[in-house]
């Protein structure tokens, strides 16, 4: 049986992308405009999750109804403000449709995939604090077993908001190196 690499990449940039596609390594998808960059399904360009919801369900974010990181309720007089979960797609996404069809899968680090929906194989989604990702991964259990896996810290694997909001707010010079590096090496433990 043949086995696919589906990889997407947030904030590519085209020097390295045009070569790739040159050399036959990396092909364009159908709905992708040359002329203007950017795929056809996020114009205008849009924020990480519409547009990742649109990569893996194939449909606009009319259709999907994803629109942006959170979504504004109305209770009463007051809006509330919620971060945007896979509760909210309204269509089936690439990993449902190919575990449907029979296949086993691995779904890493995608936005707006918690709560997991169950699978044919594992999943560990994108954007979720430390203190849940225990109950973010599908199947129950793959938390403790990656916690047995040398080379991996799963709090790494986690997003802390509190310490991304100050990266962009009041991240002293000094610092900057050593926020690269733990990028660096989430990425790596992402990928190894």
């Amino acid at each position: 049986m043949s086995r696919t690499l589906f990889i997407g990449l947030d904030g590519g940039t085209f020097t390295v992308f045009d070569q790739l596609m040159d050399a036959g390594l990396m092909r364009r998808s159908r709905d992708w405009s040359p002329a203007e960059r950017v795929p056809t399904c996020c114009r205008p360009p849009t924020p990480d999750p519409p547009a990742w919801t649109s990569l893996v369900t194939g449909r606009s974010p009319g259709q999907h109804g994803i629109f942006d990181f959170v979504r504004v309720e109305q209770h009463g007089d007051y809006p509330n403000f919620r971060l945007a979960t896979s509760s909210d797609v309204r269509c089936p996404t690439i990993w449902s449709r190919a575990g449907d069809a029979g296949r086993r899968l691995i779904a890493l680090n995608f936005p707006v995939a918690f709560p997991p929906r169950p699978i044919n194989g594992f999943l560990i989604p994108g954007f979720v604090p430390h203190r849940h990702l225990q109950r973010a991964m599908f199947p129950a259990g793959l938390h403790a077993r990656l916690r047995g896996v040398a080379g991996i810290d799963i709090k790494e694997l986690a997003v802390d908001f509190e310490d991304e909001r100050r990266s962009v707010q009041v991240l002293a010079p000094e610092r900057h190196e050593d926020w690269i590096q733990f990028h660096v090496r989430r990425e790596r433990q992402w990928y190894g």
